[in-house]
């Protein structure tokens, strides 16, 4: 299915990574989640936790790290700080990102300084253009 008539970010971020890793039993297992409901958070029915996400990213990060992608700069102690740091490279600063994801600047900066955790939502959308970061990186080759 065509990630972008998927109904939310989650849903689009799964599919994004299924392509990335061409198996959606990889992306089940690294989210660690019984097959039903990793199929109607697939189908957008269920909006994944907080922990799934988390270990989504992870695995995204992973498959940036094989390509040796290694950005300067950005923080690597937790997987949320880095994907919102990837984020930030991505978009090209702070104000671009915050626009991309549609928040206030001031919490971006809470959440990349790790004081607070952003909402699922806005995590699913960095883990797009994670994923979207990859796919360009594969078409460069």
């Amino acid at each position: 299915m065509d990630p972008e008539r998927l109904p939310n970010s989650s849903a689009r971020f799964m599919a994004m990574a299924v392509s990335l890793t061409g198996s959606p039993e990889k992306v089940r297992a690294a989210m660690e989640c019984p097959k039903e409901q990793f199929r109607q958070y697939r189908e957008g029915a269920k909006q994944p936790t907080w922990d799934e996400l988390c270990r989504l990213i992870v695995l995204v990060l992973g498959a940036q790290k094989k390509r040796r992608f290694r950005p300067n700069g950005v923080p690597m102690d937790d997987p949320v700080r880095y994907a919102l740091g990837r984020g930030f490279a991505i978009a090209g600063g702070i104000g671009p990102l915050a626009n991309q994801l549609e928040v206030p600047v001031p919490d971006l900066v809470q959440w990349l300084d790790g004081a607070n955790k952003p909402p699922r939502e806005v995590l699913a959308k960095v883990g797009e253009m994670l994923v979207e970061e990859v796919g360009r990186q594969r078409s460069d080759l």
